[in-house]
C-alpha cells in the first residue's frame, strides 16, 4: 500500500507535508490576500497587478540558482529551512501593515523568495529520495497540491467566519512555521 510504504519512509513524508504546508500558503494567498487587500485595504485592481507581478519574480528568477546551490554547496534541507522562516517572517509581518503600496509589494516578495526556496528544495529533495518503480510515492506527493488548496479555501473560509483576516496571517504563519519543523528534521541529502 502506498500510503504505508509513505508513512513509513520518513524523509519522503517530511518533504510531502513540507510540501503540503506550502501549498496551504499558496491556496491561502492566491485567494484571501488579493480580497483582503482590495476590500479592506482599498488598493485597486491596476495596483494589486502590479504589486502580484514583483511578488512573483522570485519564482523565476530564484528557483534556478537556488537548485543549483542546493546541489552544490549547501543542500536542500538547509535552504528549506531558510525559505520556511523568511516567509514565516513575513507573514507575521503582514497583520501590522496598513495601505502601503511598496512595503505590501516588497512583503509580499520577499514571502515568494522563501516560497520559492521551498518550492524548488522539496521537489529536488524529493525525488532524491525515491526511485523509478515508487509511483505510488510520487502519486501522493502530486496529490499534495490540490488536497493543500481545497484545504486552504475551506479552513480559511471557516476560519474568517471566526478570526478577523490579520489573525489570519498569524495562523498561516504558524502553520508555515511547522513546516520549518520538517525541513530541520530532514536527512541532509549532500
Amino acid at each position: 500500500l502506498p500510503f504505508r510504504e509513505w508513512w513509513r519512509n520518513v524523509d519522503v513524508r517530511r518533504a510531502t507535508l513540507a510540501k503540503v504546508v506550502l501549498e496551504v500558503f499558496f491556496g491561502f494567498m492566491v485567494i484571501f490576500v488579493p480580497i483582503y487587500l482590495h476590500s479592506t485595504l482599498g488598493f485597486s485592481w491596476a495596483e494589486l497587478g502590479i504589486i502580484f507581478t514583483v511578488a512573483l519574480l522570485p519564482f523565476v528568477f530564484f528557483e534556478l540558482p537556488i537548485g543549483e546551490l542546493a546541489d552544490h554547496f549547501f543542500g536542500e534541507k538547509e535552504i528549506m529551512s531558510l525559505g520556511f522562516f523568511i516567509t514565516g517572517m513575513s507573514l507575521l509581518a503582514m497583520p501590522f501593515l496598513g495601505k502601503s503600496f511598496v512595503i505590501w509589494m516588497l512583503l509580499l516578495f520577499l514571502s515568494r523568495v522563501g516560497a520559492s526556496f521551498i518550492e524548488i528544495t522539496t521537489e529536488s529533495y524529493f525525488f532524491k529520495k525515491i526511485s523509478v518503480a515508487d509511483t505510488g510515492l510520487l502519486s501522493i506527493f502530486r496529490l499534495a497540491r490540490p488536497a493543500s488548496i481545497i484545504m486552504a479555501t475551506i479552513s480559511g473560509t471557516l476560519l474568517l467566519s471566526l478570526f478577523s483576516m490579520e489573525k489570519l496571517f498569524f495562523l498561516l504563519a504558524i502553520i508555515v512555521l511547522l513546516g520549518l519543523r520538517e525541513s530541520l528534521y530532514l536527512k541532509d541529502s549532500r
